[in-house]
């Protein structure tokens, strides 16, 4: 039986060492993570804020989903309804918010380039 020679797929003498494994890593515009930390921090103090006759805790507001509405109106609509029950009027804080969300983009998964 004649010996064949032996194919290695593998890393060159020497290279295995120097590599490092490869890690998937998703990369966010770090203004704009900053922008929404900003905002979503101060929206838990606003909402604390407004006495809300049921705990804070049960509201959320989806930043996101807000940012899917087309106007302005339309998101000061849906806020209306999620804040129903508070003690204080909410106009001022709907109006903050609403202008707090000019120019900010939902967060997503960046894609491939």
């Amino acid at each position: 039986m004649a010996s064949c020679p032996r194919v290695c797929f593998g890393a060159a003498e020497g290279e295995g060492e120097s590599r490092r494994p490869w890690k998937v890593t998703v990369r966010y515009d770090r203004k704009e993570l900053q922008r929404r930390l900003q905002l979503e921090q101060w929206l838990e103090d606003e909402v604390a804020a407004l006495h809300y006759e049921q705990e804070p805790s049960d509201l959320e507001i989806d930043v996101d989903d807000l940012l899917d509405l087309k106007s302005d109106e339309e998101r000061a609509k849906k806020v209306r309804e999620l804040i129903q029950g508070c003690a204080k009027d909410p106009e001022e804080f709907i109006r903050e918010l609403v202008t707090r969300l000019k120019g900010m983009e939902k967060l997503s998964t960046p894609g491939r380039k």
